[in-house]
């Protein structure tokens, strides 16, 4: 992590302690306001001195030595927190003893604060011995092999482009876009994705096509970079539109004159290697976009902001990773000159080679050509196969560094953002909300205002999408980002950073384990827990599995490890516990004393119960125990009152037992999520639970039908409310139902509604629900009315399930107009289902449509087939007559999946 961000993180966590935790720096407080102004001074010099360091081994000692003692402030402080909070919880000692055990830890505290602060003095009085203030001489030295880097990567749109494979299909869009006669006006598109993926490689075969040379009556293409100057820029378009060097104008001249040549021409500019959005705001000046000629402009960019800043309705392109096959043609092509042409005995390795690159295309190339220097051997090859990540750092065109250009681009608050993303494995589907809530416990997100840390982070985690350093796997039906994924290349671009920064270990063997404890690593990603000696880890802040519990080991193994951990203080600065997936035979509770412990995630795991204790962990922000089999019975959680994301299992054991008394001053008022609380006849909406009235995500289960009105009127009070499930229990043979809602018209945040149990009376009102309600679900709701003559009212629906009785009928209608939004139908298991009619003009958005098991459906509509957006239909368990019916009245292309 730049050292920067290493110290804004310090920085921000001191102003925060001496505000909210001032009780407990007694003796201390001045101290801390001390080292936070002088760390606070010391931000301004490091952005200049992080950029300098990798050519200048002064400034790298200068910037370690910063990083070393914001690290130490952060402990030794947050030790003293844990000093003091815990006296109230020590056992009755003899006041003597006591007194001097006090004296003895604060005498302790305060010569390493003392230590820090001549620490910081020193490094203070090193700034001019360094040069650090002289950045003019400085960045004589340090920027020489970032220039060099910027020259080899220099396009030219003449520049022999061969291996080119996989692109056909992007230089034919491109292509029709770029020739397209209905376009008039001027025109922006954008080719748009991480280092190394064949931007400009695709933007020169379109730049050099027949077809758009023939278009154009000028054309001009021009690098850009990270350190571009408008006048310049405009200075080497001019030569070339014009077919000139020696004419030199000041920029003011040079928007005139150019402006000048090009009104009344169809132009091409190909901007390549744009970095900013403020890039086509210094030069838009020269190029007239009034004329009705059919120009464009052309960006390659790893920003999607920089396209969408010329004009929000700009083409942006993408291209995708290689496929496994056209990534193995470039490999081959590469070493071979042919496609064709590999020694049986290399194939296997070298698909393997070819996999670890994950279809980037300059990876492939760089390891490519390597392998073109050298013998071709199965010994050879192995051997680059086991070093890959060194290899693609040792080539001329330095791909790691090619790729950390994005990263050195970053502001730092999402530099340390990005080193934090290589807590997950390789090829691992990421959930942004675990990772969001990841972020906030570290104290990564910095506070904007009044805006909620969870609406910022979301921010940090698109902006790492328009930089191309991450990519969406899944998107939620409100636009936000639920999954996501990072190219292996970029993962380990993100654990070099880490492993420079000293603030991540992944390791699975003893040996390395040993080394976080002589490090002082704060972050460590377990691949096993055997041999770890969790008593040593004093200086962790997260602790992250990724292991199922057989993972693990034995019930003894696990225990000891925890215990370990608690019981030791080896886990007393810990901010984020996650051991989802684990086995506990028992919680200690001793857990209680980890009072800096800001996310708790046992998702998945199984034990017995949490423990009492866990009412001490005043910072607790995210507790995670869905899908797991913990009791929360015995634990009053609502005193919890930092608590923000509360998941429960949704059964019995997820009661939450709190005081009836509405002048209770605790409350869980902070909570945005609270996902599985069980509700019955004795445990209700009332009192505290009542007053969550910040929700954003809820889901209640249980005997909704005791709950009287109570229910409807919370869900009026919720007006950020997002999601919403409700859900009965089948308990002791009796079937709870759901209530009768009121009207959710003032949920305009609500987006995804589940609705699962009979309803006793009719679906709402069209008018009644949620009115940007984009994604529906109902389960065994048993309703006797076709639901399409409400549903198919409401504006923005775009998924919708009838899953298993949700609708008993035999008829359903979908009326011309209707579901004018909607993307994704599934019906399941809707067996008295017979006949489905769909009138022409409905559903014209339907992209995807799923019918399992609807057992006694005749016949697919035939207005289906006009439905022009439709291009995946899954039948899936439906009886063999009706495939035959389907196949034999609508043609084969009905049936594209497997039944």
């Amino acid at each position: 992590m730049a050292a920067e961000a290493i110290v804004s993180v310090t920085v921000e966590k001191l102003a925060d302690l001496l505000i909210h935790e001032v009780r407990f720096l007694y003796g201390v407080k001045d101290q801390v306001k001390w080292i936070h102004r002088e760390l606070k001074r010391m931000q301004s010099f490091l952005r200049d001195a992080d950029n300098k360091q990798e050519s200048d081994e002064r400034i790298k000692n200068w910037v370690l030595e910063i990083r070393d003692v914001a690290f130490d402030a952060e402990d030794v402080i947050d030790i003293h927190i844990y000093v003091e909070a815990h006296k109230q919880h020590r056992r009755r000692l003899v006041k003597v003893v006591k007194f001097i055990n006090d004296m003895v830890a604060h005498y302790k505290v305060g010569k390493e604060i003392e230590r820090i602060k001549s620490k910081i003095k020193e490094i203070s009085e090193s700034t001019a011995v360094y040069g650090i203030q002289t950045s003019s001489r400085v960045a004589g030295e340090g920027d020489q092999l970032l220039s060099r880097m910027k020259e080899r990567r220099r396009s030219s749109p003449h520049a022999d482009e061969a291996y080119i494979i996989g692109v056909e299909e992007d230089v034919n869009m491109l292509e029709s876009w770029m020739v397209d006669e209905r376009r008039r006006q001027l025109s922006f598109g954008s080719i748009v994705g991480m280092g190394g993926l064949g931007k400009t490689t695709l933007a020169k075969k379109v730049y050099n096509s027949r077809a758009v040379i023939d278009r154009f009556d000028c054309r001009a293409w021009v690098y850009v970079s990270q350190d571009y100057k408008a006048r310049d820029l405009l200075q080497e378009i001019w030569n070339i539109v014009t077919n000139s060097s020696g004419e030199r104008f000041t920029l003011p001249q040079l928007e005139r004159e150019l402006c000048k040549f090009l009104t009344g021409k169809r132009y091409l500019i190909v901007m390549d290697d744009v970095w900013t959005s403020q890039v086509w705001e210094s030069v838009e000046a020269a190029f007239p976009g009034s004329s009705q000629m059919g120009s464009r402009v052309l960006f390659t960019t790893r920003n999607r902001d920089v396209a969408l800043c010329a004009d929000p309705r700009s083409l942006i392109h993408q291209p995708r990773l290689l496929s496994d096959e056209d990534s193995w043609g470039l490999f081959l092509s590469k070493i071979f000159n042919r496609k064709d042409r590999c020694p049986s005995n290399l194939e296997q390795v070298g698909k393997q080679i070819v996999n670890k690159c994950g279809g980037l295309p300059l990876a492939i190339v760089v390891v490519g050509g390597l392998l073109s220097r050298k013998e071709a051997s199965y010994g050879v090859w192995s051997r680059v196969l086991q070093r890959i990540s060194w290899q693609l750092n040792q080539d001329e065109t330095k791909c790691s560094q090619i790729l950390a250009l994005s990263y050195n681009d970053l502001p730092y608050y999402l530099k340390r953002c990005f080193i934090y993303m290589g807590v997950y494995p390789e090829d691992s589907e990421i959930c942004v909300g675990r990772l969001v809530r990841s972020w906030i416990a570290e104290g990564l997100v910095e506070k904007r205002g009044s805006e909620l840390l969870e609406d910022i982070a979301e921010d940090y985690v698109e902006e790492l999408i328009d930089r191309s350093l991450i990519q969406v796997s899944k998107r939620r039906f409100n636009g936000k980002a639920k999954k996501c994924r990072m190219h292996d290349l970029l993962r380990d671009l993100s654990l070099l950073k880490a492993d420079e920064a000293g603030v991540l270990h992944a390791g699975d063997d003893i040996e390395s384990t040993q080394s976080i404890i002589r490090s002082k690593v704060r972050r460590y990603v377990a691949r096993s827990i055997s041999g770890v000696d969790s008593s040593s880890l004093h200086y962790l802040h997260s602790f992250i599995c990724f292991l199922s519990w057989q993972q693990v080991g034995d019930d003894e193994e696990i225990r000891k490890f925890l215990e370990g951990g608690v019981h030791d203080k080896g886990f007393r600065l810990l901010r984020v516990l996650d051991l989802e997936g684990m086995h506990f035979p028992k919680i200690p509770d001793a857990l209680g004393e980890l009072i800096h412990l800001r996310y708790l995630g046992l998702r998945k795991t199984s034990g017995c119960e949490l423990p009492s204790s866990l009412v001490k962990l005043r910072n607790l922000q995210t507790l995670d125990l869905k899908n797991s089999k913990i009791s929360t019975s015995q634990c009053a959680i609502w005193k919890l009152q930092q608590l923000r994301h509360l998941y429960l299992n949704g059964d019995w054991s997820s009661i939450i037992t709190y005081p009836y008394s509405s002048s209770s001053s605790s409350s869980l008022a902070e909570l945005q999520t609270l996902w599985g609380v069980y509700v019955d006849k004795k445990n209700g909406i009332n009192g505290m639970l009542a007053k969550s009235t910040n929700l954003r995500k809820l889901s209640v289960h249980g005997d909704l039908m005791s709950q009287g009105d109570s229910l409807s009127e919370w869900l009026i009070e919720l007006d950020r409310l997002e999601v919403l499930m409700l859900k009965p229990i089948k308990v002791d043979g009796i079937e709870y139902g759901l209530p009768q809602l009121k009207s959710l018209t003032n949920s305009r945040h609500m987006y995804r509604l589940h609705l699962e149990g009979r309803i006793s009376e009719n679906l709402m009102g069209s008018n009644e629900f949620p009115p940007n309600l984009t994604m529906l679900t109902l389960y065994w709701c048993e309703l006797e009315e076709d639901p399409m003559r409400v549903l198919e009212k409401l504006q923005n629906l775009r998924s919708l399930n009838l899953l298993c009785r949700s609708y008993i009928g035999k008829e359903m209608l979908c009326s011309s107009g209707g579901f004018p939004s909607l993307q994704l139908l599934q019906l399941d298991a809707l067996e008295d289902l017979d006949e489905w009619t769909v009138e022409e003009g409905a559903m014209q958005n339907l992209q995807v449509l799923e019918i399992h098991a609807c057992e006694n459906l005749y016949m697919l509509p035939s207005e289906l087939k006009h439905i022009s957006t439709l291009n995946v239909l899954n039948l899936m368990s439906m009886p063999a007559s009706f495939i035959t019916r389907v196949q034999a009245n609508a043609g084969r292309e009905w049936a594209r999946a497997p039944v």
